[in-house]
């Protein structure tokens, strides 16, 4: 109703290396973390009003034991037959394996080790630092292990020429007041 574009992540990451233009209003949505209430609650809406959203999920659980219903009294994850039944609206990339700690507080190998897991599950395009720390360490072994873009928690619109691994993104977390925005 305000003139919103959803975007892609992919148009997000070309937008930033100057290769295509979006329109000035252009937001992309990306979940954190993978849990099963992404395909509960977001994906009918998404699939609603013809939108996509990025899910960074924590790669171990992806392979996890899959729960038909969802149990609001659980923390469930999103696994591949979540995601196989909702790929129309959401697209799975990575929030590491199972280190999701503060990445700048451990050894380059501890990191790209734990990628590395990631990616022999599947190869993934774009990274999530968890709690959006990150240092030149980190970056260089999110290169390392075949990532082409990463995500941050920097607080402000991306725009052409930003580093690509360290795309900036507003969080919005619950609860917050329209305030807040």
């Amino acid at each position: 109703d305000n003139g919103y574009n959803v975007a892609t992540l992919d148009e997000v990451v070309a937008y930033v290396r100057g290769e295509i233009l979006l329109p000035k209003k252009s937001i992309v949505l990306c979940f954190d973390d993978g849990y099963k209430s992404n395909t509960y609650y977001a994906a009918p809406i998404l699939r609603e009003f013809g939108y996509k959203a990025t899910v960074f999920s924590i790669m171990s659980y992806f392979d996890g034991r899959y729960e038909s219903k969802y149990d609001m009294t659980k923390l469930q994850h999103v696994t591949r037959t979540d995601l196989a039944e909702n790929s129309d609206v959401l697209d799975q990339q990575c929030h590491t394996w199972a280190n999701h700690n503060h990445l700048s507080q451990q050894s380059y190998n501890e990191i790209y080790n734990d990628l590395m897991l990631s990616q022999r599950c599947e190869k993934y395009k774009y990274f999530a630092y968890p709690y959006g720390d990150y240092d030149s360490d980190v970056i260089k072994a999110v290169k390392a292990a075949g990532f082409l873009a990463a995500v941050s928690t920097e607080e402000r619109d991306a725009i052409p020429g930003d580093r690509i691994y360290e795309i900036p993104r507003y969080t919005v977390t619950s609860p917050m007041k329209d305030s807040d925005y």
